[in-house]
């Protein structure tokens, strides 16, 4: 018999229907009861004859009626189709039932399929108990889960890199497996699955990046975009037109860093033109029109510095540490340039020197002593001083002819304030007596200040007694003309 709900071939003796569940319990279309009655015989066919031209009109035809053959093959053609359609029903809803759900999975089951759904549906509970119940201790079955496991992490990983994957759908994958791992009861590790966590970390921060990246683009932020165009990983799917804004990111920041630094330089602010240039190349280190731009600041520069050190240098006696602080900014920028070194040390020639730091190449019947912080009789404090107690105590120097003024300060010790005797001072040039002072016990102190000009051989003599001594103290030789 058929089902008359679906058409399903029953048994005849059914009850319900095995597909739809409808009751046949009283209904009986079976081909058994019901015979094909035997198709009964065709009626002779009628003759009409043709009309003629001179016949009357032509009578109607009268067409014959189907035969009960014909109906039959009809109604069986029709019986398959409502078979055919009512089992594919049927077959639907057996497919739709029978396709498993996390909430019908026995975790007590070993299926590697039904463990990867659990895993799709975020049911860690029922996963973790599948791999407790029936793969632990199971190399085999351990492997193939861990397996499942891993490749349920990567396809969340390679999904984030092409795209296909949003952040969340990925990172809910992986707090589904640390999940698994934690209610595990230490039967997995989290170590086999830490290089897929951290690639996919390295996949956000590209991601991060790319937005940061274009973020920065829009509001003209040129280097901090450079900086993180340049962390888009070539996985990611952005890597291409990264690569695209990287580059107009680089042609937009020199540019604005030309024309900035370009501005300092046509005003004559070479400091901050310097500052600028050196900030673009630590974003782009090998920028040609920024290097370049580089060598024509520094040579503006320096010639600026030259030209305001030579004005601040007029009188060298007084003005040589004047035009060395003219040139130090620009020699702290630009240490190893030559014209600058050249320069300072032209200017240097004109700092006085302490004739205490220089040796004497020979030496009278007696040496001049040195002594720091001598005191005189005013209460004066000198930092050093030639002091003798023998008379006719001298030393020679050789000063090339480099100096043109010996200046210091005569003082009589404070210990021989009102003696009676006399000492004298003598200061010699090449053998000629260039300056002579008397000093007796009334003494007062008196700077004094020798022309040198010209001098090699300057001799320093100190004729004194065990009664009277003085000081010649903070003794210096300097260059004073150009």
């Amino acid at each position: 018999m058929f089902c008359p709900n679906c058409g399903t071939q029953l048994p005849d003796d059914a009850v319900f229907c095995i597909n739809c569940g409808a009751s046949v319990a009283n209904t009986n279309i079976s081909l058994q009861n019901h015979p094909i009655p035997p198709e009964p015989e065709e009626s002779a066919s009628v003759f009409i004859e043709e009309p003629t031209a001179f016949s009357a009109p032509a009578a109607a035809v009268i067409a014959s009626k189907p035969s009960r053959k014909k109906m039959w093959i009809i109604l069986i053609c029709i019986a398959v189709v409502l078979l055919l359609a009512g089992g594919g029903t049927g077959l639907y809803f057996w497919m739709s039932s029978s396709t498993p759900t996390a909430e019908s999975i026995n975790p007590n089951q070993y299926n590697p399929d039904n463990f990867t759904l659990l895993l799709e549906a975020g049911d860690y509970q029922k996963a973790a108990d599948m791999y407790l119940q029936t793969a632990n201790g199971n190399t085999e079955r351990e492997f193939e889960l861990k397996d499942r496991m891993s490749d349920f992490l990567q396809e969340a990983v390679d999904g984030y890199w092409d795209g296909s994957m949003e952040y969340d759908a990925a990172e809910t994958r992986f707090t589904t497996v640390e999940q698994v791992v934690e209610n595990s009861l230490g039967m997995v590790s989290w170590a086999q699955f830490a290089g897929q966590r951290q690639e996919f970390e390295d996949a956000d921060a590209s991601k991060v990046a790319y937005d940061s990246g274009c973020n920065l683009m829009d509001s003209g932020n040129y280097a901090v975009a450079i900086t993180e165009f340049s962390k888009v990983a070539a996985e990611d799917c952005n890597y291409q037109y990264a690569q695209e804004q990287l580059n107009s990111a680089r042609t937009q920041y020199q540019d604005q860093m030309v024309s900035i630094a370009q501005g300092y330089i046509d005003s004559g602010d070479y400091i901050s033109a310097s500052a600028t240039i050196e900030e673009g190349l630590a974003v782009l280190p090998e920028s040609s029109e920024l290097l370049t731009l580089q060598t024509t600041c520094q040579a503006g520069y320096i010639s600026s510095v030259l030209a305001q050190a030579d004005v601040a240098f007029v009188n060298p006696a007084t003005d040589w540490e004047a035009a060395i602080d003219v040139l130090r900014p620009a020699m702290q920028q630009y240490p190893d340039d030559s014209q600058l070194q050249q320069r300072y040390n032209y200017y240097m020639e004109y700092q006085p020197v302490s004739i205490f730091d220089l040796e004497p190449y020979t030496h009278g019947d007696h040496t001049l002593s040195i002594y720091a912080n001598m005191d005189d009789n005013m209460g004066n404090t000198y930092n050093t001083s030639f002091l003798t107690y023998v008379p006719s105590s001298s030393e020679t120097y050789d000063i090339g002819a480099k100096y043109n003024r010996l200046q210091g300060t005569v003082a009589l010790s404070r210990s021989c304030a009102g003696s009676r005797y006399l000492g004298y001072l003598r200061i010699y040039g090449d053998n000629k007596l260039l300056y002579e002072i008397e000093i007796n016990g009334s003494f007062k102190p008196q700077a004094i200040d020798v022309d040198i000009t010209g001098v090699t051989d300057l001799t320093i003599e100190i004729d004194a007694s065990m009664y009277l001594y003085f000081l010649f103290s903070d003794v210096t030789l300097q260059k004073t003309v150009k």
